[in-house]
This record gives structure tokens, sequence and C-alpha cells, in this order.
């Protein structure tokens, strides 16, 4: 656990006893014994668990998440559909990133129980973007050799080049590793690399990275 959630944990923790405490003491101090006083407290946890049953379980998913934690903040997780850079664990939401700007969304805690998690970490992770063009020439296939081995030697980029096509036309799917920080520089330079690569073709547009 990071100090950061680690401090949060604490903090839940510090929050729930200074409450209970007080309850206790004001019981005590109205007169009445410590026999009724533990009697009411189950009775009232009991009822009041039923009756919050969802934020009891999204409370325990939060412990787990940060005591056995299948992720921590800062890694890059993928959840069903979703996937995104972790910023923060909290009591009912999980906050995640999926590109450096300000966008953010909030995944249930209860998700984390029901669906699996991949784990990128804080390293390399798949990434692919679509590159549209017009035609192909007889050579490609030479080209998008040359292309992947000068991006293998000379820029460290383990490259790999698909040649597809769906309803917008002919395409390049690329194929790379990255780490969260660096896909979109690694994106760019890579666009760069197929633009000088196949210079004689005029590309369409650039698909959405993924």
């Amino acid at each position: 656990m990071s100090k950061k959630e680690e401090k949060i944990l604490l903090s839940k923790i510090y929050i729930g006893f200074v409450y209970a405490f007080t309850s206790a003491v004001m019981f005590w101090q109205i007169g009445i014994d410590t026999q009724n006083i533990v009697i009411f407290l189950g009775l009232a946890a009991t009822g009041f668990a039923f009756a919050i049953r969802e934020i009891i379980l999204s409370y325990f998913i939060w412990f787990i998440l940060l005591t056995k934690k299948p992720f921590k903040i800062g890694d890059y997780i993928c959840i069903g559909e979703e996937e995104g850079l972790v910023k923060h664990i909290g009591l009912f939401y999980v906050v995640v990133s999926p590109t450096r700007h300000k966008e953010f969304y909030k995944i249930p805690n209860k998700v984390f129980l029901e669906k699996p998690i991949k784990n990128y970490g804080t390293g390399l992770f798949e990434s692919f973007f679509d590159y549209y063009i017009k035609e192909i020439p007889g050579d490609l296939s030479d080209r998008i050799d040359k292309i992947v081995e000068r991006t293998n030697i000379t820029e460290g980029i383990d490259l790999k080049l698909k040649l597809d096509s769906d309803c917008d036309g002919l395409k390049l799917t690329a194929y790379y590793r990255s780490t969260f920080h660096e896909r979109e520089n690694i994106k760019h330079k890579l666009i760069g690399i197929i633009l000088e690569g196949i210079n004689i073709l005029q590309p369409e547009h650039v698909g959405e990275e993924q």
C-alpha cells in the first residue's frame, strides 16, 4: 500500500473510531448501563447495516482495493469496457482518466467484484491507431518492412503494422507498446515515420488511438 493510500485508510478508520467512542460516552453519561448500550448498539448496527447494505458493500470493496492492492493510484487499468489511469480510490468510486487531459470518469466500486481487472501498472501496455490511405502501391509490403525496421532499430519502438479496411476505407493499423504518459508522443512520432515511409500516398485521416 502506498503512503497516499495508507493515509486515506487510516483517516477513515480514525473517523469511524471517533464516532463510535463519542456515541458510547454519550450513552454512558445519560445513565444507560454498559449492557444496554451494547444491546442497543448491536440492534442499531444491524438495522442500519440492512438499510445501507449497498454502502457497506462499497466500503468493503474499497477496503479490499486498498489492502489487497489489485491496483494502486498511478496504475493504468482496464475493467470491462473502461480503461484509464487511476487518479483516486474512493469509498464509492474509483476515478480514472482515459487521457492525459482533464477528462475523467468514475467506476462504482462494486464493478471491481463483478468484472475482471487488467492492470498494466506504470509500465508498458499495448496501444494502436488507424492510418487511412487512398491507395495501395505495389511495393507496400517492402515499405511496411522498412518502416517497422527503422522504428525498431532507430527509435527502439516495437511497431507492428497491419493492412486492413473498414467502412471508412483502406487503413494501416499500427500496434505499439508504451507507458501511459508517453503514448501520445510515440503516436505522433509513428505517424511522422509512416508519412515519410509511404510518401507517395495522401492520408485521408488518422483514426482514434485505443
